[in-house]
């Protein structure tokens, strides 16, 4: 076998234990989206491609498990990076630190990096990442992202992530306190699914310069009455 496809193993609750053949080049997109019993994924040497949500949902994965002569990827406490950890691949669901400071090195968030871990309260966001779309999807604890203040591309504002001419609202942490969120006037875009999963706002404002409202902007906040 040289490459897992799309969703070959998409929502397999039984599994625990994947072992990966040398000679495997790439995992598709959403390989093991939602394998909740997978424990333990070993990663060849010869693996040069995995996209993403590869290991989304997969709540018992604690960490990545990579041969030692891959020389394409790397692991740095169980969480899966290009090998000059310029781009952050994959951050087991299942791995249970509240808080976590993203390397200095990282530019690139991958799609839905962090999605499904439950136990993260708190991320920081280094002064290079340029690059990100919905890393924090399904984070169900998160209630902080911090971003460095050395950051050109992006901004925090109470723990809220924007672009930084505070322009794009790009996501509003799930479990972050509150009932009602007056979008900063400054605001003119909503990024996609910038409110997923919100645990407990029920009202929120948008201002008079958002002209559209993109896709799931607002999916699954299930308090939101107004």
């Amino acid at each position: 076998v040289q490459e897992i496809g799309e969703r070959a193993f998409m929502d397999n609750s039984h599994i625990q234990q994947v072992v990966l053949p040398e000679g495997l080049v790439s995992i598709g997109t959403s390989a093991f989206y939602g394998c909740t019993g997978l424990e333990k994924i070993e990663l060849p040497s010869t693996l040069s491609q995995v996209d993403s949500q590869a290991f989304s949902m997969c709540q018992s994965l604690k960490e990545h498990v990579l041969s030692v002569d891959n020389q394409y990827f790397t692991v740095q406490d169980g969480v899966l990076y290009n090998r000059d950890m310029t781009v952050l691949n994959s951050y087991p669901a299942g791995k249970q630190e509240t808080e976590f400071v993203i390397p200095d090195t990282v530019t690139m968030l991958v799609g839905w990096a962090f999605e499904g871990n439950s136990s993260l309260e708190k991320v920081t966001v280094p002064a290079g990442v340029s690059d990100i779309f919905c890393p924090f999807g399904y984070c169900a604890s998160l209630r902080e992202i911090e971003v460095a203040k050395e950051n050109v591309f992006f901004v925090s504002q109470d723990g809220v992530m924007f672009s930084s001419d505070e322009q794009t609202l790009l996501f509003y942490p799930p479990n972050k306190p509150g009932e009602r969120f007056d979008i900063p006037e400054t605001v003119t875009d909503i990024e996609v699914n910038a409110f997923l999963g919100n645990q407990h706002l029920t009202c929120i404002t948008v201002p008079e310069g958002v002209t559209a409202l993109k896709t799931f902007v607002f999916k699954e906040a299930r308090k939101l009455d107004e």
